[in-house]
């Protein structure tokens, strides 16, 4: 197996039970996970990606054809294929709990997923044959990809299933800083903090940015250091050396100026309140998240 680089094959290699993956834009974290899955299958192991929404789940099966040759076949919202005859599957997290409910015959009512999860966990003991995919094969490894956009029921219930099946393998890769949950950048600890803070993982990572010009990833590294110190993340990397031509000799405090001007050239009022507090803005305020994310969060 090939890597792009020495964080990647760490990742990939390390044999520790829990592994979670903080990785940016552009750094390949998706290809890391399915490198992970590979290695597992490889090792004889059944594995399921297990994403929150349905334009990850498509992306990932495509990769693993394009790039593995795994065929999937689609029933609802999972994805089966086998690599090296083992299993393969692809699912949103909603329809991987619907599936244990359905294959051990919990009774639930209606399609609240809260309560789904609730009648799951009250149950967990009663289930004997572990956590299955779609074909009733028992799963080995979980990898769940885009983590930090899991909510505090997931995260929770998800931190439930590894204290209960002590046997059970994962990998759980995401971007704190590309979270949609504003309450993970400002303090109130969500997926990536609670998971590294309440299970026995270890913790990478993908610092890397294949992606982005440097002059792009200079500018961020500037804007979001308040966080990244917060959170002790490193530093994005470039891979090319595409330098920063404007403004490379101004200072920290003077690259946010100019940040926060040209945004008030065209919103006056978010502008006042990114300049307010160094960057702590108002996390309810969906339009200076939708601006936020479009600026700085393109994956």
């Amino acid at each position: 197996m090939e890597f792009v680089s020495e964080q990647q094959k760490n990742i990939v290699l390390d044999d520790h039970r829990i592994k979670l993956v903080n990785g940016c834009a552009g750094s390949g974290k998706s290809a890391t996970l399915i490198k992970c899955g590979i290695h597992y299958m490889s090792m004889g192991k059944n594995v399921i990606f297990l994403t929150k929404i349905s334009s990850v789940t498509d992306e990932l099966t495509k990769r693993m054809k394009r790039d593995y040759n795994i065929h999937f076949t689609k029933s609802a919202s999972h994805f089966t294929g086998e690599y090296n005859g083992f299993s393969c599957s692809v699912a949103n997290y909603d329809s991987f709990i619907d599936k244990q409910l359905r294959k051990y015959n919990i009774p639930f009512e209606g399609e609240a997923f809260n309560q789904k999860v609730r009648k799951l966990g009250e149950n967990l003991k009663n289930l004997n044959d572990g956590l299955v995919m779609k074909n009733d094969q028992k799963i080995d490894v979980v990898l769940i990809d885009e983590v930090q956009d899991f909510d505090k029921l997931r995260v929770n219930f998800t931190t439930e299933l590894f204290g209960h099946f002590t046997d059970l393998i994962g990998v759980f890769v995401g971007d704190t800083l590309q979270t949609v949950f504003l309450q993970s950048v400002m303090g109130e600890s969500f997926s990536m903090n609670y998971l590294k803070s309440n299970l026995d993982c270890k913790y990478f990572e993908l610092s890397i940015c294949y992606r982005c010009p440097k002059a792009h990833i200079d500018f961020v590294n500037v804007v979001m250091k308040p966080y990244r110190e917060k959170y002790c993340i490193e530093q994005m990397k470039s891979n090319n050396h595409n330098t920063m031509s404007q403004n490379s000799h101004e200072s920290d405090d003077n690259l946010i100026k100019i940040f926060i001007a040209k945004i008030m050239e065209k919103d006056k009022a978010l502008g006042t309140i990114f300049r307010q507090g160094n960057l702590q803005f108002d996390r309810h305020n969906k339009k200076i998240l939708s601006q936020f994310k479009s600026a700085f969060i393109k994956d």
